[in-house]
């Protein structure tokens, strides 16, 4: 205690000299690196453990892609994952005729929408095309596309009663999906039912004959159980996505259950209860996970490589990072369960990701297509498309992780790009806000602004280039 006393005594005295003979406007640069010392001093830490931190987070602001070597396209199999798709059905060739009160039918309130936005006369291709603007030429370079379809597919007129808001979009503007090449609809999720069990039937049936493999929902526990194999075309790689949702209804039943959870004689989703499961019981999971996972191994042979992907709909909305329970779960299930990628959804806007295991986790995929009004703190119109690039040779090998951020606007979502000055506040609002999310879990961001991209190696030695890049902070950086 007498050691760490004196200590703060020397670091007042020379911050208080050095502060009082030193008056050039460089003069806090050359300071700063007595703050963490002096700070931790007092607090009782470790001084290296706070410029190791510190570090870390001046280190975020300035790391480039260039810095790295990252495997080219052709390479690596690329993955393509989203967060929450909120179709927009007024503006597609299909909207539901659906009447409101005060006399006024939802079509007619699209017909005004329709001719604000300029929809109105355009070829149905043409109104499908734009919903994914800028966004759709990367969906088409991607080798496998998985959302989450935040919606009911059905023309059921019947809502969830004491729900609140209430999705859908007709069966035959399914098409959407399809523009995409869209492989993949998680289902378990707190939309599903809004129609009741007539519009998730209609959903799972138009899915199947747009020929887009879904899970997470079913007639009863076992089928909402059931993990959906989807090949990834053109390559000996198969994903096995498991599909779970903590809510649904909001309401329990006399079980203790959401009442729309899947149950041995009930219809609905795959209810995971993610803040009261157990380690024993997660451990259960796992291992019921894993043996699924063999199964498929086995029934594909050697030579076939087989994914597990954890899509998952997960924690409150408007939080910025996961709970303990998340993250517990979210590696359980990788260490015990032979989880691979792990795509959460649910929060309405982005959070971090987490490399654990060389596997990566995206806690929160953000909000990708919807047209809620905009949250100035979290900002639910910003979001990115997540790319996942397995090595060619090793498919079994996560290289790295590419994003593209994206803004949605007038019901079309688009990149944010660095040359757009008029969104340049938004693109560089949105890194900072994920690299600060991301240095929670460790996890450093490299930014190609040539190409409005962002880096993610999960190797990061393997990534570095053989020549020293130079990643000094400036203060016009901070």
């Amino acid at each position: 205690m007498l050691t760490r006393s004196w200590a703060i005594v020397v670091c007042s005295a020379a911050l208080i000299a050095a502060s009082a003979t030193d008056r050039s406007p460089s003069r806090g640069r050359r300071l700063a690196w007595l703050s963490p010392w002096f700070g931790s001093l007092i607090m009782g830490q470790q001084p290296s453990r706070v410029l190791r931190d510190n570090e870390m987070a001046s280190t975020h602001r300035t790391l480039q892609a260039a810095q790295l070597h990252l495997p080219n396209r052709n390479q690596v199999v690329q993955l393509a994952l989203v967060g929450d798709c909120m179709t927009v059905d007024q503006v597609l060739p299909h909207p539901i005729p659906n009447e409101v009160e005060h006399g006024r039918s939802i079509s007619a309130l699209g017909d005004h929408l329709r001719a604000g936005l300029g929809v109105r006369g355009l070829s149905d291709t043409n109104k499908l095309e734009r919903v994914w603007g800028t966004t759709l030429p990367l969906f088409k370079e991607a080798d496998a596309r998985l959302i989450n379809l935040e919606t009911s597919v059905t023309t059921s007129d019947t809502p969830w009663p004491s729900k609140v808001f209430h999705y859908r979009m007709h069966p035959q503007n399914i098409d959407l999906l399809k523009v995409i090449g869209c492989d993949y609809a998680s289902s378990a999720n707190n939309h599903i039912l809004d129609y009741g069990y007539e519009g998730m039937e209609e959903t799972m049936k138009a899915l199947r004959e747009a020929g887009i493999k879904f899970a997470g929902v079913g007639k009863d526990a076992n089928e909402a159980f059931r993990p959906v194999e989807v090949p990834v075309k053109g390559h000996p790689i198969s994903l096995l996505v498991f599909s779970f949702s903590d809510h649904g209804a909001g309401r329990a039943d006399k079980e203790g259950l959401d009442t729309w959870a899947a149950t041995e004689d009930r219809k609905g989703l795959n209810y995971l209860d993610v803040d009261d499961i157990n380690e024993r019981q997660i451990t259960q999971l796992a291992h019921k996970m894993r043996d699924l996972k063999r199964e498929l191994e086995r029934e594909r042979g050697s030579g076939h490589t087989v994914l597990s992907v954890l899509s998952i709909h997960w924690g409150p909305n408007y939080r910025w990072h996961p709970s303990h329970q998340q993250t517990m779960i979210a590696h359980k299930l990788i260490d015990e369960g032979g989880v691979d990628i792990v795509h959460g959804h649910s929060s309405h806007h982005i959070q971090g990701i987490e490399l654990y295991k060389a596997r990566p986790i995206i806690y929160g995929a953000g909000d990708f297509l919807d047209d809620y009004a905009t949250d100035d703190e979290y900002r639910n119109d910003l979001g990115m498309m997540y790319f996942v690039h397995l090595h060619k040779d090793e498919p079994t090998k996560v290289s790295h992780l590419t994003l593209a951020p994206t803004f949605v606007d007038r019901m079309s979502v688009n990149r944010l790009l660095t040359s757009d000055s008029a969104r340049r506040s938004d693109y560089d609002w949105l890194l900072a806000k994920f690299r600060e999310l991301c240095s929670r879990h460790k996890t450093p961001v490299y930014e190609d602004p040539s190409k409005s991209e962002w880096h993610i190696p999960v190797n990061l030695e393997e990534a570095k280039t053989t020549t020293t890049a130079t990643t000094t902070t400036t203060t016009s950086e901070l």
